[in-house]
């Protein structure tokens, strides 16, 4: 069943009004009727998306790259900057060990729902498209420190409080769900979910193998299929924090969706990120300025209040320095056989990859329209 308070934030993609849920089936007022897949998701589509994105393999590579650790620091960055403005929760108890305990419990529902993989009668067959591993700098205001470090160096701040990682916000978060865009099977979404234990959150993704995994990441979330270019099937308004982790960005669509007041946390990879898997795997580049022209395009409706950026060395087996090179847009065209064939043997010494991104948390200005 839907969380009550995620069933009350869906709208029909069709047009607009309110679900309800009965029987294992959402339906609008006008007569639209969507079927609740026995994994616990929802298809949400007006139509099917035009482009593919992720499949199984890939996101069980994504998986065994989030249970080995490999992006713990990244995890504990995007935790601190969801929860910088719940006042129950201070962002400097947030730690790489909690981050860690979230990823293993999401790893054994994964296995408990292994027998469910094949079986789905709802949803669309396109898979779902992040950045994950692709992205570039963050946005200009924020510094590069030393690994793992954080500082809000050029940051516009909000108020007089300390440094954003240590910071407990004197506001209060809005009312609303918390949502990840993108999500995966909702490592990020499950982790936040820990640190707010009075939210409830939802995982959209348009890729039905994600949104299936997903369903599973947390007892207090849901999720759904959906494009995040075609309008998601969400009130404007209803969420508190969206997340966007490597993850398509809709800048009206977020300005729509996020209640004024409430949080958007955006990570980005810098240009160094997994750089010693590039030239090896034949890896997709890392464009440069992104992470300003992604402020750019939220500034009329999100103001950057915090800036974290992560950077440091982790060393990977061969087999995981695969998974990390197939497992997000660039294992669309790379064959994991062949990297396999030109990796290390499985008994070399591990790969020390460098792990870099920009955690940026913003503000939805209040006094700005956000639509219908």
């Amino acid at each position: 069943m839907m969380e009550p308070e995620v069933l009350a934030a869906l709208a029909c993609p069709h047009d607009g009004g309110r679900l309800l849920e009965n029987a294992r089936v959402l339906g609008c007022p006008h007569g639209h009727r969507f079927d609740l897949a026995r994994q616990g998701y929802a298809t949400l589509t007006a139509s099917r998306p035009p482009h593919g994105g992720d499949s199984p393999a890939m996101l069980d590579r994504r998986m065994r790259v989030h249970e080995a650790g490999v992006l713990t620091r990244v995890h504990a960055a995007v935790v601190r900057a969801a929860v910088a403005d719940a006042a129950d929760v201070d962002a400097a108890d947030v730690d790489a060990a909690d981050v860690d305990a979230a990823v293993a419990e999401l790893a054994d529902a994964e296995l408990a729902d292994a027998e469910l993989a094949d079986a789905d009668p709802a949803g669309v067959d396109a898979a779902g498209v992040d950045d994950a591993g692709i992205g570039a700098a963050g946005v200009d205001a924020g510094g590069v420190g030393e690994a793992g470090g954080r500082h809000d160096a050029g940051v516009e701040p909000a108020d007089d409080a300390q440094q954003m990682g240590r910071e407990r916000r004197r506001r209060t978060l809005p009312a609303g769900i918390v949502c990840e865009v993108g999500a995966g099977p909702g490592t990020y979404l499950a982790a936040v979910l820990d640190a707010m234990p009075d939210r409830t959150g939802l995982a959209v993704d348009v890729a039905k193998a994600a949104a299936r995994r997903a369903a599973r990441c947390h007892t207090r979330a849901n999720a759904i299929v959906a494009d995040v270019w075609d309008g998601l099937p969400l009130r404007a308004g209803s969420v508190a924090v969206l997340l966007d982790v490597f993850a398509p960005r809709n800048a009206a669509e977020f300005a729509r969706l996020v209640v004024p007041g409430g949080t958007l946390v955006v990570a980005t990879a810098e240009p160094d990120h997994l750089a010693e898997l590039r030239e090896r795997f034949g890896m997709l580049g890392v464009p440069g300025g992104k992470g300003a022209r992604i402020a750019a395009e939220l500034a009329p409706a999100f103001a950057a209040r915090g800036v974290e950026t992560v950077r440091t060395s982790v060393p990977v087996t061969p087999a995981l320095a695969v998974d990390l090179a197939t497992m997000g847009p660039s294992g669309h065209h790379l064959d994991p056989q062949r990297l396999e064939a030109v990796a290390p043997g499985a008994d070399a010494a591990p790969i020390d990859v460098t792990v870099a991104a920009t955690v940026t948390r913003f503000v939805r200005r209040t006094g700005v329209d956000i639509g219908a």
